[in-house]
């Protein structure tokens, strides 16, 4: 099966890099979970040609098709933390954040395989490593979610909604739609978009997976993302 490894782009995905003075500061106590997100402002489902591995769970699954969320947030939710942090899910499913978001309130993500938003929540839970938590744990803490949520308006989330994007990998998903995304949603981290799209991606038989920080685990995890 072939793979796509991001190692090359390493250097260019900024999320990685925590400034020092983020993490020196002295960090407020997250705000009560199990909580639905604000609002979801954008959809667009996505295929790639070439999968990658989600590292976000421990089966570590090929993903080559899925949906791209815009998420309304509470910042305090998403700030870089020096601890687990609230974990994000789509449903009963790990969602992979791919920008912080504490300072726009906006977060752009990653949902493997079919979603919809019409019908399902999408919800932060306890703090935690995603993939880690038991599944009666998440099971339990999304019954909670569902007594509130509330189902957005068909009418509004075909609003929402753009059409397949296809790619030939993540690679190209990462520094064309991404990027916009981040520049459009997330203009206080226009510098990540700007070194996602330095680098060439590589394809290769055997991904090698180096460990980096990442938003929403509170910890290091393997890529290629």
């Amino acid at each position: 099966m072939r793979c796509l490894n991001l190692a090359s782009l390493l250097p260019a995905i900024a999320l990685v890099v925590v400034p020092t003075e983020v993490l020196s500061q002295e960090e407020e106590p997250a705000p009560k979970t199990p909580t639905v997100v604000r609002d979801v402002l954008h959809v667009r489902p996505f295929t790639l040609e070439t999968g990658y591995l989600f590292t976000w769970v421990p089966e570590r699954p090929t993903v080559d098709r899925g949906v791209i969320v815009v998420l309304s947030v509470d910042p305090a939710l998403v700030v870089p933390r020096n601890a687990p942090e609230p974990i994000l899910y789509a449903g009963d499913r790990v969602v992979e954040r791919l920008n912080w978001g504490n300072e726009s309130g906006r977060v752009i993500a990653i949902i493997p395989g079919s979603f919809d938003v019409a019908s399902e929540p999408i919800w932060f839970g306890s703090p935690g490593l995603p993939g880690r938590v038991p599944r009666d744990q998440v099971r339990a803490e999304l019954a909670t979610v569902n007594r509130t949520f509330k189902a957005i308006p068909a009418g509004r989330a075909y609003a929402i909604t753009e059409p397949e994007i296809r790619s030939r990998n993540f690679a190209e998903l990462l520094k064309g739609e991404l990027a916009e995304l981040v520049l459009r949603f997330s203009p206080q981290e226009s510098e990540l978009a700007r070194k996602w799209r330095l680098p060439e991606a590589r394809v290769v038989d055997d991904p090698a997976v180096p460990e980096i920080s990442a938003p929403g685990t509170g910890t290091t995890r393997g890529e290629p993302r």
